[in-house]
Order: structure tokens, then C-alpha cells, then sequence
């Protein structure tokens, strides 16, 4: 996988989102839980580059959501609120997790590579 063009939002989402899920889980969680993640840098570049776009992508998501709060609020969806409601609420958690998520990504130590031993990582050599 190639590093994304950082001038297009669109070619870093489409670099994001066509590598594995597993990959995709695997760094998000590793960088929430403050591990440097096993990956190679080309992906690493990707996932940084999407982490810096991400919270501009998050605010019409946020939005989204509060359209949809107010809407079923008012009971415009009759008795569908409640379902209407809890997509909304679905929304925010998601724009948030991802929004902390990705700030851990962009205050992340960096990638481990994939091919070095444990016992060798940069982070536990000692000159």
C-alpha cells in the first residue's frame, strides 16, 4: 500500500478504508491502548494521514446527529422516534470514539516493524 496524496481528503479516506479491517482495528486499538503498533510505514503513513482528516469528517457526522435528535424530538417520525433517537445517539458515540481515537493515533509513538524481534524494538535498546 502506497502513501495516500495528502492534497486529496478523498484519495487519503479511499487509501484508509482499502486496507484490511483487521488492520484497521488492529492500529486504532493499539494506539488507544498507548502500544506502538506492528505495521509497516507506508500503512502507518496512511493511518496518520487519515487520523489528521478524520476530525474535519467528524463535524457533519456531529451534525448529522443533532438534526436527527431535534427532529425526533419534536416527534416528526411519530412512532419511529425512538428509533430515529437511538441512530442519532449511535452517531455521536461514534463521531466521538473515532475523534479520540484518532487523537491517539496522531500522538502515537509510531510503528513497530512487523519483521523485528521483540526484543530488539527501538523503544527497549539501551546504547
Amino acid at each position: 500500500m502506497g502513501a495516500p496524496d495528502r492534497s486529496s481528503a478523498w484519495a487519503i479516506s479511499r487509501a484508509w478504508w482499502s486496507l484490511p479491517r483487521r488492520t484497521r482495528r488492529e492500529l486504532v486499538l493499539a494506539a488507544v491502548k498507548g502500544r506502538r503498533p506492528r505495521t509497516d510505514l507506508p500503512t502507518w503513513r496512511t493511518t496518520l494521514a487519515w487520523a489528521e482528516l478524520y476530525p474535519a469528517l467528524a463535524i457533519p457526522q456531529v451534525l448529522m446527529a443533532l438534526c436527527f435528535l431535534y427532529l425526533a424530538g419534536r416527534g416528526i417520525y411519530d412512532q419511529f422516534g425512538w428509533l430515529v433517537g437511538t441512530f442519532a445517539c449511535y452517531l455521536l458515540v461514534a463521531a466521538a470514539w473515532t475523534t479520540f481515537a484518532t487523537s491517539r493515533i496522531r500522538r502515537s509513538a509510531g510503528p513497530v516493524d512487523p519483521g523485528q524481534s521483540p526484543d530488539r524494538r527501538a523503544d527497549t535498546v539501551t546504547p
